[in-house]
């Protein structure tokens, strides 16, 4: 069996970002190896250059971008501060991480608390819209916000 040293792994990551999140991990690649694979290269240019493949890029940023966009909106309209300007992911303010997500799990929703993707900013949870129907974000809103209510924190504790 080849070992890592004399061998490379075939491991491919494609990105589409803004150029924000596009230059950040660029800086955390220049910190690692910079060899890629040429077959990797060649595939990933293959692809990009299809033009079903890139309907179907475009698709999913269309429909990533209408369920990201559904929940903001309807976080918003409860009062509650979220954002996400691309991606997968909703960042959302909240009082008590912790609270927040165990509360949530105990509603149906799994959520992360952003501790570990934050560094000085205040707490809040990350909730991926990957597989949000739009019938269901006003859903979430409102389960979220039920949980800001006193009672609600106060059965949770």
């Amino acid at each position: 069996p080849l070992s890592h040293t004399r061998a490379p792994h075939l491991r491919g990551a494609l990105i589409a970002a803004h150029p924000l999140t596009t230059s950040r991990i660029e800086g955390r690649q220049t910190l690692g190896i910079r060899w890629v694979s040429h077959i990797l290269q060649h595939t990933v240019a293959k692809l990009l250059n299809d033009r079903k493949v890139a309907r179907l890029l475009q698709s999913a940023a269309e429909t990533y971008a209408r369920r990201r966009e559904a929940l903001i909106a309807a976080l918003h309209d409860r009062g509650i501060e979220a954002h996400g300007v691309s991606g997968l992911n909703v960042w959302i303010a909240v009082t008590d991480e912790s609270t927040a997500v165990r509360g949530l799990l105990e509603r149906g929703w799994a959520v992360n608390a952003g501790e570990r993707y934050r560094i000085n900013a205040a707490p809040a949870i990350r909730v991926t819209i990957s597989t949000l129907e739009l019938h269901d974000a006003h859903r979430f809103a409102n389960e979220l916000s039920a949980l800001r209510t006193p009672a609600a924190r106060a059965s949770l504790a």
